[in-house]
């Protein structure tokens, strides 16, 4: 039978950003997300339960509301799980789960897992699709995993002499490309969650592994986007098409110009995954393959009541209304 360490909560201020991020970096889930300088960027406070001298690590965002103490993502942030250079266990792996409940009373992330998808009986577990495309093969052969569909798409745009470039000055246009495409449809977003998306950008972009990519035609921007290269893995962030770049599907050509770009290569690409059909169907254009992670929920059954008592006279307030 395994023993399981003791597992130590540590703050911020008293965790080793150098072991960190060199776990991170070759830990087999490892993501841009779970370095210390982007947690700084999306969630200064954050803190970690770890194992050992750094031996099995797993970041944490808590906050805390009406005295409740809970973990939530920050926004921009995509996968959590526990890091390693070793083995992860199913019973490592569900130690860290049984001790968060030691630090935050409830909580609702995305997870990915190491081992298998046993999880502790107590935890909510709802799947969620991703996007992976594998950028194994040569140009031609990955163009021939496009749609027909898309293929037509693309095809407006060859008409032109589109030009695409790495520029890391415009930050500003992503984010006011995202706000104009995505942004302005999601009541929760404010003005400080476009300034945590540009720290985010500034601080990969420091690091050396995040880059904007932009589409012209002669010196008009058509489409742009953020991408960030870190663990064999493009990961598509936010950006989109300017007005005039939605008539000539200007965004699909600069993904197929980054796709392209690193074709033959062990990387995949990460086209930040979703769930809505359309968007799916989008990614699944290009050749893509569904990955699973999964969003990890844990209410107490107080709360459950709480949350059960508040639907029931909702629906009751909504029922009187009607006659």
């Amino acid at each position: 039978m395994e023993h399981v360490p003791i597992i130590r909560h540590l703050r911020r201020e008293q965790i080793d950003s150098q072991k960190w991020d060199t776990i991170i970096a070759q830990s087999m889930v490892g993501t841009i997300y779970n370095y210390s300088y982007v947690l700084d960027a999306l969630f200064p406070k954050w803190s970690a339960l770890i194992i050992g001298d750094y031996d099995y690590i797993f970041p944490i965002t808590l906050s805390k509301k009406l005295g409740i103490t809970y973990f939530y993502p920050p926004l921009f942030h995509s996968y959590f799980s526990v890091f390693s250079t070793k083995n992860v266990s199913d019973k490592i792996q569900a130690a860290f789960l049984n001790e968060l409940k030691h630090y935050c009373l409830f909580y609702e992330f995305p997870f990915l897992p190491v081992t298998t998808t046993q999880f502790p009986k107590e935890i909510l577990v709802k799947p969620k699709v991703g996007q992976l495309l594998h950028l194994r093969d040569n140009e031609t052969q990955l163009k021939q995993n496009f749609t027909k569909q898309l293929t037509r798409n693309l095809k407006k745009s060859h008409q032109l002499e589109l030009k695409f470039e790495i520029n890391n000055h415009l930050l500003q246009e992503v984010v006011q490309t995202f706000q104009l495409n995505v942004g302005y449809k999601l009541k929760e977003l404010t003005p400080s969650s476009y300034d945590a998306l540009a720290r985010f950008m500034q601080t990969t972009i420091a690091a050396g592994k995040g880059s904007i990519y932009a589409c012209y035609s002669d010196d008009q921007l058509l489409a742009i986007g953020f991408f960030t290269f870190s663990n064999q893995r493009i990961i598509y962030h936010k950006g989109g098409n300017t007005s005039e770049g939605k008539k000539i599907s200007a965004m699909s050509a600069l993904l197929q110009h980054v796709i392209l770009s690193h074709s033959n290569s062990a990387t995949s690409f990460d086209f930040g995954g979703s769930s809505i059909p359309s968007i799916k169907r989008y990614n699944d254009s290009f050749g893509a393959e569904q990955h699973t992670f999964y969003t990890l929920i844990r209410t107490p059954f107080l709360i459950r009541c709480i949350n059960f008592l508040k639907k029931l006279i909702s629906f009751k307030n909504r029922l009187a209304k009607t006659k």
